[in-house]
């Protein structure tokens, strides 16, 4: 019998999985996820070829005697005569190559060079498979200027439905316990509660007159999301509108009408995700909802045992929920990305509604390669897309023909008027010791700044017994406790001093009497405002956001110092800066410098290609949102925390452990990450995740503390 897998059972007994049985298990699962966008039989073909080295005897000596690794990708690489299917297959462990590197001589990293490469006799597949060899052109739409990142984009879809089928039957086979995937209660039995939760809103009758316009907004929702084709909408609601129930409302009448599989709700920041997802499964049912916004990924380039691929990478995620909220870091780095990790969960995109929370958080610099994302997924793979936002971005100009925008709520200027709750006022340069005496004057109050370090200094010097600090340096378990305690501080009229990063403008549902701003892009300002007076208990005349800047620091530069310079001078010409027009205006002027700016790493070139080429382990490496590599630090500070570090160490990851583990987690620069070991501050757990050493090292007030550079071990944050 030839082997696929063998696992040794807890007696000391052996046992095989035949390789045929898993060749046409993974077939069939991964023909099953590819039909979702018409492509069956071109994940089944994948299924079939991607583990033919096996036949090999050297791979048969690898599995049962421990001999040497072997390369087991290439075989059904070479045996295809469909060049998609070869790319799938050659990289099923190790990644999407580069197509070419224009020598490919063998041993080098690309298709070609691996088309190249010698391996051991596989031809014993014969007396066993049946293969598939020819294959129709799938039926997508394609279009004449984009065919080639179309192709490159069906290459990627399909390769996550290999990796997937891969994975998941080598998991059932190594599993003793049979694990729920996928939709745990059905679609029906969802719509249920959230229609219950949408007819009290609706049948509440609400006597303020804000309380019944959102209930408008959200009967534009539900109407829209029942009589609407698919397609791309836009949802241009005003901050207090209360866009995030009514657009998933909305998600759910297209799910309904159209049989659609998921709904994916993208956000722009990580620090916002467990809010929105407290709300959804307070709804839906806290199973049905999953948050993904952990940057573990495992992949090796080496050909792994069934042991190794078990212990970390089975972990990765693969968005098996009906409801996801991610981020959009994790939702464009996977379109864009050539790892397994990364890839996996990208067939189950397919089918969805996605809503782009704060769609005006599109990051710039890749504009052009998330737009022809969105369009394709649109037009190709059965996708519904709703641009979600107060401050709507000028998206139209760079999306294709064949891709209309609907409005779901038409009256906009309207809205905006109704919502119009502060007054944005420029104030002068203030110094931290300056504006903290002005903050202190008043018993309640919300200050945003740029940074994490400018927002410790000027926390520090805040009186007060009520008085809170929000960062991304506090794990998502702790940032949840403190909102809930700004929230009943404002609720009870009680004293509430908050000093934040922008981790507060989106998503967080808070309602000051006054917010200070310091200086930044007109969406970020206007989502600031969106804190105050949010409810209309106070007239318009006396609720100010003010905006001011440092006077005694270092104004930021890059991209962020050029939103505030544009920002700057289309504030001139426009009066009141939230205004749609203002907005509209703003929007353009940053987009206006056109295709190189809003592509700056070429993404589009490298896999529009050239002669029919490829480069996608060069895209995946340039299109990084984050720039710098980022690191978890886990903080077991707490018994359910300690268990977790237990299970990690002795078990080994999962993907419920790694959801569970990311409450009690902060995200590092590569730096500061140096830095902590430096002082040996934490240890590693492995290349991805460290835990901190000595709890002392967290402070219940600020968060993690980082030594600094030159203050021995000193904190800064």
């Amino acid at each position: 019998m030839y082997s696929a897998h063998r696992k040794i059972m807890e007696h000391g007994e052996i046992v095989d999985q035949e390789l045929k049985e898993h060749l046409e298990n993974t077939a069939k699962i991964s023909g099953n996820f590819a039909e979702t966008f018409g492509c069956g039989p071109w994940g089944y073909c994948a299924g079939q070829y991607h583990d033919l080295g096996k036949y090999s005897e050297a791979f048969q000596n690898r599995i049962k005697k421990d001999g040497p690794k072997v390369d087991h990708s290439t075989a059904g690489a070479k045996e295809t005569n469909q060049t998609i299917i070869s790319a799938i297959v050659a990289g099923h462990h190790s990644g999407l190559m580069d197509f070419t590197n224009g020598v490919d001589e063998p041993g080098d990293a690309t298709l070609r060079a691996r088309m190249k490469k010698k391996i051991p006799d596989y031809q014993a597949f014969h007396n066993e498979m049946n293969l598939e060899r020819e294959l129709k052109i799938p039926a997508l739409k394609l279009i004449k200027e984009e065919s080639m990142f179309q192709r490159s984009f069906l290459i990627r879809m399909l390769y996550s439905c290999l990796v997937d089928a891969d994975f998941l039957d080598t998991e059932a086979f190594m599993s003793t316990e049979k694990k729920p995937r996928g939709l745990n209660e059905s679609w029906q039995t969802l719509n249920d509660r959230l229609k219950k939760k949408t007819d009290g809103f609706l049948k509440r009758n609400p006597q303020q007159e804000i309380g019944k316009k959102r209930n408008e907004i959200l009967g534009s929702c539900l109407k829209m999301g029942k009589i609407s084709d698919k397609g791309l909408f836009t949802l241009t609601v005003p901050t207090g509108g209360g866009k995030t129930i009514s657009s998933l409302a909305f998600a759910m009448e297209q799910v309904k009408k159209y049989r659609m599989k998921r709904i994916i709700y993208v956000i722009p920041f990580t620090s916002i995700i467990d809010q929105t997802v407290e709300e959804f499964q307070a709804i839906l049912g806290k199973d049905n909802v999953l948050a993904h916004h952990s940057h573990v990924s495992y992949d090796d380039a080496k050909e792994l045992t069934t042991q190794e691929i078990t212990a970390k990478k089975l972990a990765c995620e693969n968005w098996d929920a009906p409801v996801v909220v991610t981020t959009n870091v994790q939702f464009f780095e996977s379109l864009f990305g050539s790892q397994s990790s990364q890839c996996r969960k990208l067939h189950n995109i397919a089918e969805s509604v996605i809503i782009f929370d704060e769609a005006q958080m599109l990051p710039q610099e890749y504009l052009i390669p998330c737009v022809h994302a969105i369009a394709e997924l649109i037009r190709n793979y059965r996708c519904s897309a709703v641009l979600c936002t107060a401050t709507q971005p000028a998206l139209r100009p760079f999306f294709a023909k064949d891709i209309t925008i609907k409005e779901i709520c038409q009256n906009t200027e309207a809205l905006y008027n109704f919502f119009r709750r502060v007054r944005y006022q420029r104030i002068e340069g203030q110094t931290t010791d300056s504006l903290a005496a002005k903050l202190n004057e008043s018993d309640q109050f919300l200050c945003i700044v740029n940074t994490k370090r400018q927002a410790l200094e000027l926390y520090q010097k805040i009186t007060g017994t009520n008085k809170f600090y929000l960062s991304t340096w506090m794990m998502p378990s702790h940032r949840q406790k403190v909102i809930a305690e700004i929230k009943r501080c404002l609720e009870n009229g009680e004293e509430c001093k908050v000093v934040s990063t922008s981790l507060i403008e989106a998503g967080v549902d808070v309602d000051f009497p006054v917010v200070y701003r310091e200086s930044a892009g007109l969406d970020s300002m206007i989502q600031a405002g969106g804190r105050c007076n949010r409810e209309g208990k106070h007239p318009l005349d006396e609720s100010f956001v003010y905006i001011f800047e440092w006077v005694d620091k270092k104004p930021l530069s890059g991209s962020f110092g050029s939103y505030i310079a544009r920002t700057k001078m289309i504030a001139r010409k426009y009066n009141p800066i939230d205004a749609p027009e203002c907005i509209h205006a703003y929007f353009e002027e940053l987009y206006s410098t056109g295709g190189e700016t809003l592509d700056q790493q070429g993404i589009m070139d490298l896999l529009g290609g050239k002669n029919q080429d490829h480069a996608f382990r060069t895209a995946s490496n340039k299109f990084k949102m984050i720039n710098e590599r980022t690191y978890d630090i886990f903080i077991a500070n707490e018994v359910k925390a300690e268990k977790m570090l237990n299970q990690f160490r002795f078990v080994g990851p999962s993907k419920p452990l790694l959801r569970a583990m990311g409450q009690y987690s902060v995200s590092v620069r590569e730096d500061e990450y140096k830095r902590l070991e430096e002082y040996s501050k934490m240890e590693p757990l492995d290349d991805q995740i460290a835990v901190l050493k000595n709890n002392e090292d967290y402070s219940l007030e600020t968060g993690l503390l980082i030594p600094e550079v030159d203050y021995g071990v000193g904190y800064y944050m």
